[in-house]
């Protein structure tokens, strides 16, 4: 589905793509942290920039606090105070990482 947008907006390729696709939220979250980890440690940034509070999001700033990597949290959505809610897990646990 993401190279539709890409496609449709007229924007380059993105440099890496991690190719997680659909599952539960533990294997979308586990596949982000096991293909970033390894892009990390190759790249080694200065800074790791998550937005949102998706599953990405969450296992993003994990990898990144964990391999000493700061972290700057975007969220431009409103918070709901339901954990319940999957995305408001995901962004108290990024919030409590994030730099």
């Amino acid at each position: 589905m993401s190279a539709a947008f890409f496609d449709e907006l007229g924007l380059p390729a993105p440099d890496v793509n991690l190719e997680i696709g659909s599952g539960s939220h533990t294997a979308q979250a586990a596949g982000v942290m096991l293909r970033l980890e390894t892009e990390l440690n190759e790249r080694r940034p200065d800074l790791v920039l998550v937005v949102g509070g998706v599953n990405s999001t969450m296992a993003a700033a994990l990898v990144a606090s964990k391999l000493g990597i700061p972290v700057a949290h975007v969220e431009a959505g409103l918070r709901s105070f339901d954990r319940r809610m999957p995305e408001e897990t995901n962004r108290l646990l990024t919030d409590v990482l994030s730099d």
